[in-house]
C-alpha cells in the first residue's frame, strides 16, 4: 500500500520569486515584493501571462498557520497583486489547474473550509471579476474528500486530476478523472 505525500511543514518558508528562461535554462530570482512568506501552496497559470498562488502555510514560531489569501503575478509587469480570498476559508495541498483564460479551477486540500482532513469542494477563481464561486457545473459525481492531488489543464473547459490521500481514511487513492466543464465529472478508474 502506498503511503501519503511526506510532511513539508517543517522548517522555514521563503517569500522569494524566480522566473525560468526557457532558452537558456535558468533561474533568475526577481527582486519583487509580494505575499508573505509560505509552502505547500497552490500556484497555477490563469492565463495572459499571470499565475495565481493559493492559500499554504505559513512561517509563524512554532506554528505553520493555514494562509486564506489569494494573489496574482503578473510577467510582463514583474508585480505581484492580493485578489479577492476564497470565500470558504484557507488551505494547503489542494490542487489547482487552469479551466479557461482567466479562470482557475481548484478542488480540495486541507485547512480550515472543511476541518483539517481534506475537502470535497470545487470552486472557481474568476479573475475578470475578481470573484470566487462554488462550481456546480461538471459535478455530477464528486472524488470524496482529498488532498495531495494533481490537476492539470487538457482543454477549455476539461482538467484532469490524478490521485491523492483520502481526507476520511488518510489512504493514498490511485485513480484519475477529468472535470468537464459542461456535463460532468468522470472516473477513469
Amino acid at each position: 500500500m502506498a503511503s501519503p505525500r511526506p510532511r513539508r511543514r517543517e522548517g522555514t518558508y521563503t517569500a522569494r520569486t524566480f522566473s525560468y528562461a526557457t532558452a537558456t535554462h535558468t533561474w533568475t530570482e526577481l527582486a519583487v515584493s509580494g505575499p508573505p512568506a509560505r509552502g505547500v501552496a497552490d500556484l497555477t497559470w490563469l492565463g495572459a501571462g499571470r499565475v495565481l498562488l493559493l492559500g499554504g502555510l505559513g512561517n509563524a514560531t512554532g506554528t505553520h498557520p493555514v494562509l486564506d489569501d489569494a494573489w496574482v503575478f503578473d510577467t510582463a509587469t514583474s508585480r505581484w497583486s492580493a485578489v479577492a480570498a476564497p470565500t470558504n476559508g484557507g488551505r494547503y495541498e489542494g490542487g489547482a489547474a487552469h479551466l479557461a483564460t482567466g479562470v482557475v479551477l481548484t478542488y480540495g486540500g486541507k485547512g480550515t473550509m472543511a476541518g483539517t482532513f481534506g475537502s470535497s469542494l470545487f470552486r472557481r477563481y474568476t479573475a475578470a471579476t475578481d470573484a470566487w464561486s462554488a462550481s456546480t457545473t461538471g459535478v455530477l459525481v464528486s472524488p470524496g474528500i482529498l488532498y495531495g492531488q494533481g490537476m492539470a489543464h487538457l482543454s477549455p473547459g476539461r482538467v484532469f486530476m490524478l490521485e491523492g490521500v483520502s481526507g476520511t481514511s488518510g489512504t493514498m487513492r490511485s485513480w484519475a478523472w477529468i472535470y468537464d466543464d459542461g456535463p460532468s465529472v468522470s472516473d477513469l478508474e
